[in-house]
């Protein structure tokens, strides 16, 4: 049995990945071994992938207020505020796989005229 699920395995990531190939294919015969081996690697790769994601987030937000001083004030508390929960909206869709076409949410942010003569 573990020899059959080995070569299923075997025959579908063979292509995949030469780390993989390279531990399925080397001198582990052990299945399980060979597993863990595989799982440690790509979770490595995953960690490494996320560092640098997250790195690049911090750059984005190192360099939002340089953004921002473009607006010159013309964006208020409220269009803000708007623009962050339309974000966590987005994030949740994003999350739990929701179509953007099934998504019914307002999600333009309004100018600072444009409050100012709903408030007027």
């Amino acid at each position: 049995m573990e020899a059959q699920v080995h070569n299923t395995y075997r025959l579908f990531l063979f292509p995949r990945h030469s780390y993989i190939k390279s531990h399925i294919l080397g001198s582990q015969s052990n299945f399980t071994t060979t597993i863990k081996l595989i799982t440690t690697a790509l979770e490595a790769q995953h960690h490494k992938l996320s560092a640098h994601f997250h790195q690049q987030k911090i750059n984005t937000l190192k360099n939002l207020s340089s953004t921002c001083n473009l607006f010159l004030g013309k964006i208020t508390h409220f269009s803000l505020r708007k623009s962050q929960n339309n974000y966590k909206v987005a994030s949740k869709r994003i999350k739990k796989n929701i179509p953007p076409q099934y998504c019914n949410n307002f999600h333009t942010i309004q100018c600072g005229k444009k409050n100012q003569l709903k408030y007027e």
